[in-house]
């Protein structure tokens, strides 16, 4: 976790930004199993605590197309799968370059209940 409060807040107030996100896959005991990674081109996460579902993900993003079948509940990223997800900000600072090319931050836990592919 990064706790330098100028770093981020120079990331954030970033002008032109590039965003990611990389998904894993787990097994319902918490074990992971996979990843896919690309760039972000759209989306949202709601949080509503007095849901019964918390929160909700929407997400658009170019993957590369070797785990293309998402609807196979025999790929590892599929339907009904457990996944953490992980919304990344490209670090475009040299003098920042310690904390990576991609600063990630954690989303949390979600189950997917609908995808598509194109």
């Amino acid at each position: 976790m990064i706790y330098d409060e100028a770093f981020l807040n120079k990331l954030v107030n970033e002008k032109i930004q590039t965003v990611y996100a990389k998904i894993i896959t787990y097994t319902f005991d918490e074990k992971p199993i996979s990843s896919i990674e690309g760039r972000v081109s759209g989306g949202s996460v709601s949080v509503n605590g007095a849901s019964a579902t918390r929160r909700t993900l929407s997400l658009s993003m170019l993957a590369k197309p070797n785990n293309a079948n998402i609807e196979d509940l025999n790929n590892e990223i599929s339907l009904n799968k457990k996944v953490r997800v992980y919304i990344g900000r490209k670090n475009g600072f040299a003098d920042y370059k310690q904390y990576g090319d991609i600063v990630w931050f954690n989303c949390g836990f979600y189950v997917i209940s609908s995808a598509s592919i194109n």
